[in-house]
């Protein structure tokens, strides 16, 4: 049992050098699995249970990371990075950060711009709560 737990982490460990090896374009399942020596039924259950995230959320992860890098220390516009990290274009980049971080990667280059405090662009937004009235909001007044 402990031997085919060392096969299995090699065979992800290769799986995750080979995603972050071509994630600009966009690896097939396939290709991985043949790149990690396994069916590739087995490597997305395998790399699933390993990784906690499947090996196609992997590689998303890896161009929004890409393309906040490029954002943040290249100085690059949306296009260029949203192109530079494999994607089709800044409309892909603007789904990937929302559906991933829950903010638009143009409020990461303008707080870049801007030296904005809030940088990192890990922080959500989230909608003002001043505009909030208990009275209006919540059922029966409370």
């Amino acid at each position: 049992m402990h031997q085919q737990h060392q096969i299995d982490y090699r065979r992800v460990e290769r799986g995750i050098a080979y995603i972050a090896a071509h994630f600009r374009e966009g690896p097939a399942l396939e290709d991985v699995a043949a790149a990690a020596h396994v069916s590739p039924f087995h490597f997305q259950r395998m790399f699933t249970a390993w990784a906690g995230v499947s090996p196609k959320t992997f590689a998303r992860y890896l161009s929004l990371d890409h393309a906040r890098h490029a954002l943040r220390d290249g100085g690059a516009s949306l296009l260029g990075a949203a192109l530079d990290s494999g994607l089709s274009g800044p409309g892909r980049l603007h789904d990937l950060f929302v559906s991933v971080e829950g903010n638009p990667g143009r409020l990461c280059a303008r707080r870049r711009r801007a030296h904005h405090p809030l940088w990192p662009c890990r922080q959500p937004v989230r909608p003002a709560l001043h505009r909030f009235d208990p009275a209006r909001h919540l059922p029966y007044g409370l």
